[in-house]
């Protein structure tokens, strides 16, 4: 695997990257098959509770992911999505 400024992992949040020499964190988590949600910081990005959202009784629909690393980019594809991340710049 080619080494990259970006490294990243693929956890149940979805996609994580990382910039050694930037520090800037970025995750794109799929939450349904056509929103994504895309959250970027220059600290570690951490799951906090919403205080704005009542997620009782809420379910996340079950939906097929996948991730394909190809060349310097990272796929994220569901049934309606195809979300490309460089693996360069983060974009």
């Amino acid at each position: 695997m080619k080494q990259h400024p970006y490294s990243y992992k693929i956890n149940e949040a979805g996609l994580e990257l990382f910039s050694q020499g930037s520090g800037q964190y970025l995750t794109v988590q799929p939450v349904r098959d056509d929103i994504i949600r895309c959250r970027y910081s220059k600290e570690e990005i951490m799951e906090v509770p919403s205080y704005l959202i009542d997620h009782d009784g809420f379910e996340r629909p079950s939906m097929e992911v996948t991730y394909k690393e190809k060349e310097s980019k990272v796929e994220i594809l569901t049934s309606r999505l195809k979300v490309e991340v460089s693996l360069i710049d983060g974009r």
